[in-house]
């Protein structure tokens, strides 16, 4: 049956209403005989039905974040089907009701009763819920209804949340966080530690040794067990957790173990003994553990961190850092899992946030999250050579992040940048807030973009044009500095030491370019100005001389040049990072996969001899020299390959002929050179394409029109000096035919 034949889901096809019947009295005792004698045949009868046949509704959770993939499993025959609502929803349209936003047949359109379907995957949607389509954040109700109609068989209701949080999003499965410790807010007296991610609450207790704090769960002696949901993500292929402490005291004479299951398959402790935290994994044995030294001093104030992947390697970091590392072989078969122990296990300490994964979070994405805690300083993460000042969004101030601040601190040292703040300019998770005012960095910032050489990178998040001409990201008063976009063809764009239109790098997509983003210029005078987006070189031009700006700003203030975005991070360098560095500043930013190693770059030298394609050679960059072909024969001529530097692009190298000597008999033994010059088979050329690494370059077979080209590439040389008796006509004619042939070559 089609969506559009269906009256359960569609608003335009109202369900046949059911007719009204007069019943007599009579209607009535037929009636109930007929019940009566039911009634009887199915005491006589019994039937016997399953728990399979029963129709049933469950969600794998009951709180999703945005984006996160919800997983449905429903029981049910025919067209039984089941639809997404939101929460205040009613059924049945042609009864004053909502239409599903999303919704499928259970056992029809490939579906299987029992068998468990993303509801992002549903089959059939409503125009009219459109705008729902993407589950925003929210309350909902999953419902299960009877045979194509509106009759409830099942609901279940659960929620959407919108995470407020600056760490890894991706695969974070349970947040407990020590300050906000419910949905709500603080709240000491709470016997429940929320999760903020979910709806895997962790139940608590509060004694005169365990209680909430202002900065999280304070456990002294004491368990404290997680959902079943927690256990199954630590029993899973891969998972993460992380545990963020206080001040850590040592309580217990043998261990202090703050992770564990029941069984102790899972076992994050420190042993006393040897002053090591160990992590005892699927039951494995001390000596395949990983361990780190130094355990009761590195576990003040510190984040924990540990990854772990089946067939793969399990990770311990400290405060971002990776400290040990062993193999994992196999899964970890915890049955329970708890924080806090007691007896000879105990410690003392403050839970200040505890977070899941249901992946091994990678090392960028390790120390990004302890920017976040304020575990490691954010400039930490960058390539640290030349690095001038570092803005970032994540850690506004040395150890932390305060959404009230007026200061954006430099983490390198004193150029800070004093802040206009109002409502429409400020701190947001992630980042300051920028629309229609400009913010100026300190001299010693304009100072850096004036010298030899430098380096700026920008990261954007959304990005709303506001402009009428421009989006004017990065400026200085007098213009020399212009990083913007141009809105009339949507071109990046990047004006630099006054230089026309014409000279200045543009990249066509300059919205998309710009939104959601890390942006890198660097600059050497007398060089190149190279532009990337998100760790990968988009344009690059020559940069004669130095910058001149007067001064230098972000965000702008003109109905022309405005517009709204999230400034992320900002970072200046007094020298060009090379493309390596800004790839590894592009990972340590999250934009590029960590794992991405950009392909081995592979330059063509084309050799061309008598206006034909000798050899293609191919070169990795970095190369310094090439196996070059044979020089063709000529008759008449001596050959060579003209002189060439091998760089990293693709060049054409052309063969240069020399005359060989004509001679003539003047006496018995007597022989006279005559005067000889080379003839290049055309003026070297080196020819590089939009693209490194791409075909090969055609080679030119227009004639040189200056006459005999010298044996020095690019200029041309004059015809024969002398000549003596017959060999001067001989040599003479050679030279007006070489001559001749020359001309219809055009440099």
């Amino acid at each position: 049956m089609s969506a559009g034949k269906n009256p359960a889901h569609n608003s335009d096809t109202e369900k046949p209403k059911k007719k009204e019947n007069s019943h007599d009295e009579e209607e009535f005792i037929v009636r109930s005989a007929v019940l009566l004698i039911l009634a009887a045949v199915m005491v006589a009868v019994p039937v016997q039905v399953t728990a399979e046949e029963l129709p049933r509704l469950t969600l794998n959770k009951t709180s999703y974040l945005v984006g996160e993939d919800i997983f449905v499993t429903a029981t049910g025959t025919g067209t039984d089907w089941v639809g997404l609502y939101a929460a205040g929803d009613t059924y049945d349209p042609g009864a004053g009701g909502q239409v599903s936003i999303l919704w499928y047949y259970v056992a029809d359109d490939g579906n299987a009763s029992g068998n468990t379907k993303n509801i992002r995957e549903a089959e059939h949607r409503n125009e009219q819920r459109a705008s729902l389509y993407d589950i925003p954040a929210g309350e909902y109700k999953m419902v299960l209804m009877k045979d194509d109609g509106y009759s409830v068989v099942a609901e279940v209701p659960f929620r959407v949340i919108e995470v407020p949080t600056a760490y890894v999003r991706d695969g974070l499965v349970a947040w407990y966080d020590g300050v906000e410790n419910t949905r709500d807010g603080q709240d000491i007296e709470s016997v429940v530690w929320h999760d903020k991610a979910g709806g895997y609450d962790l139940p608590v207790e509060h004694t005169e040794t365990n209680a909430f704090e202002a900065t999280g769960f304070h456990v002294r002696s004491g368990k404290f067990s997680f959902p079943q949901g927690i256990v199954d993500t630590v029993n899973g292929k891969a998972f993460t957790v992380e545990l963020r402490f206080s001040e850590f005291v040592s309580v217990g004479g043998n261990f202090n173990t703050f992770l564990n299951s029941g069984n102790d398959n899972f076992a994050l402790f420190r042993r006393n003994k040897k002053d090591v935290i160990e992590f005892k994994f699927a039951a494995n044995p001390g000596s395949e553990r990983p361990t780190v030294a130094d355990g009761l001093a590195l576990l003040q104030n510190a984040l924990v961190t540990v990854t772990y992947e089946v067939g793969g390697q399990t990770r311990i970091y400290i405060n971002g850092e990776e400290k040990a590392s062993a193999s994992s072989p196999k899964e970890m078969g915890a049955d329970t899992l708890f924080i806090g122990q007691e007896g000879s296990k105990a410690f003392d300490t403050v839970y200040r946030s505890i977070r899941f994964y249901d992946r091994a979070l990678n090392p960028a994405e390790v120390a990004h999250n302890a920017v976040v805690d304020g575990a490691l300083s954010a400039k930490q993460l960058y390539v640290a050579d030349g690095l001038v000042a570092v803005y970032s969004g994540i850690q506004n101030r040395a150890g932390g992040n305060d959404l009230d601040a007026a200061v954006w601190a430099d983490l390198c040292g004193g150029n800070d940048i004093t802040l206009t703040t109002d409502q429409n300019n400020r701190f947001e998770l992630g980042g300051f807030r920028s629309n229609s005012v400009r913010q100026f960095f300190p001299q010693a910032v304009v100072d850096v973009v004036n010298g030899q050489a430098f380096t700026v990178e920008m990261s954007l998040g959304d990005l709303r044009s506001l402009g009428t001409a421009y989006n004017t990201f990065i400026n200085s008063d007098n213009d020399n500095f212009s990083l913007f976009r141009r809105i009339e063809n949507d071109v990046l764009e990047f004006k630099y030491a006054g230089n026309g239109r014409g000279e200045r790098p543009q990249v066509k997509d300059g919205l998309e370019l710009f939104t959601d983003s890390l942006i890198t210029v660097t600059y050497e005078v007398g060089g190149e100005t190279v532009i990337y987006a998100d760790g990968m070189e988009i344009a690059r031009t020559a940069s004669p001389r130095p910058m001149g700006a007067d001064n230098l700003f972000f965000g702008h203030d003109k109905q022309t040049h405005n517009y709204s975005t999230l400034f992320r991070d900002l970072r200046f360098y007094n020298r060009a990072l090379s493309a390596e560095e800004v790839l590894a500043n592009a990972k340590a930013d999250l934009v590029v996969d960590y794992d991405y190693t950009e392909p081995e770059k592979i330059f063509k030298a084309t050799f061309v001899a008598n206006n034909k394609v000798v050899a293609v050679v191919e070169f990795a960059a970095g190369a310094t020299s090439i196996e070059e072909p044979e020089v063709p024969a000529r008759e008449g001529f001596t050959g060579a390959w003209a002189a060439y530097t091998v760089e990293n692009k693709n060049f054409t190298v052309r063969a240069i002929y020399t005359l060989i000597p004509a001679q003539t008999e003047t006496g018995t033994d007597a022989v006279t050179e005559t005067a000889t010059a080379p003839v290049a088979d055309t003026v070297t050329e080196a020819v590089t394409t939009a693209e490194s690494g791409s075909g090969t370059e055609p080679p030119d077979t227009s004639v040189n029109t200056a006459g005999v080209t010298g044996t020095e590439t690019g200029k041309t040389g004059g015809g024969c000096s002398s000549a003596v008796g017959g060999g001067l006509a001989l040599t003479a004619l050679m030279t007006v035919l070489a001559a001749a042939t020359l001309r219809r070559r055009k440099h």
